[in-house]
């Protein structure tokens, strides 16, 4: 089931904004004086009248002192919407303080294995989808030789040093990856990304891409048009894809990756 907690609180975000927003512009109106405006119409026209705080009666706005009513109008309806958004940011908020989904997922993970074998969960489990996508996404399919191999924390070997260290990282963060898996492009042709990701609260796989000698023209073409026809077949840098890259004058920064593993992986 998916968790709308992100969603929620960026909602809440704009709430905020908003409010603030509103607020500025209900202040701008601070020196009208305070009362209410009321709208009449007599032969088809309208006509204006304002009634001072406190006072029995309403006095008829004359047609120079028009410019009040729209003063008016702006300051009413600014405030409304203002009740209106702090209402639903409170309630937002309390809601916040209470939803919690994964709530219904950890029943079944604090089963013990006796008792998990008679139940049938009312949703897969984290677990269950992980072992699901490496079910479906098959590392190392890449035919094309190895030159030099570098050793991960989980065994298997890539083709460079930076890969090893983004392999390494994925695994420190506890995301599930694959090496070089198969992908076909909406033309018909066969890739292999350096990593296939599986984002487990979005649901998602991604890939990733790295770029290991960037400064080389034929290679930077090579892969550029690669990155064209990623694009072409739905897949987007920033999205669903991942990209980083490096050039002996610019070699890799671990913290770099590490921010895209924050920002895009988790």
């Amino acid at each position: 089931m998916k968790n709308y907690r992100e969603e929620l609180l960026s909602q809440q975000e704009e709430l905020r904004s908003m409010i603030v927003k509103t607020e500025k512009k209900v202040e701008a109106f601070r020196k009208l004086p305070k009362g209410k405006l009321i709208v009449s119409h007599s032969n088809g026209c309208a006509q204006y009248y304002f009634r001072a705080e406190g006072a029995t009666k309403a006095q008829y706005i004359v047609a120079k002192d028009r410019n009040k009513v729209g003063k008016y109008v702006r300051l009413e309806y600014n405030q409304q919407i203002l009740k209106i958004m702090k209402g639903q940011e409170k309630a937002l908020s309390g809601f916040l303080q209470k939803y919690d989904i994964d709530r219904i997922g950890d029943v079944y993970d604090q089963l013990c294995e006796e008792r998990r074998q008679f139940v049938q969960p009312v949703e897969e489990t984290e677990e269950m989808r992980v072992m699901a996508w490496y079910e479906q996404n098959i590392g190392l399919q890449n035919p094309f030789p190895m030159d030099g191999m570098y050793e991960t924390k989980k065994g298997e070997k890539v083709r460079s040093k930076s890969e090893k260290i983004l392999a390494d990282l994925l695994s420190d963060h506890e995301i599930p990856y694959v090496y070089e898996p198969v992908l076909e492009l909406r033309n018909g042709s066969l890739v292999y990304p350096d990593f296939a990701i599986y984002h487990k609260r979005k649901d998602q796989t991604l890939y990733w891409e790295h770029l290991g000698l960037a400064g080389e023209e034929s290679y930077a073409v090579k892969n550029l048009e690669k990155i064209i026809q990623y694009e072409e077949s739905g897949y987007y840098p920033g999205i669903n894809l991942i990209l980083s890259m490096e050039m002996p004058e610019h070699p890799y920064q671990v913290h770099l990756m590490e921010k895209k593993i924050e920002m895009y992986c988790k």
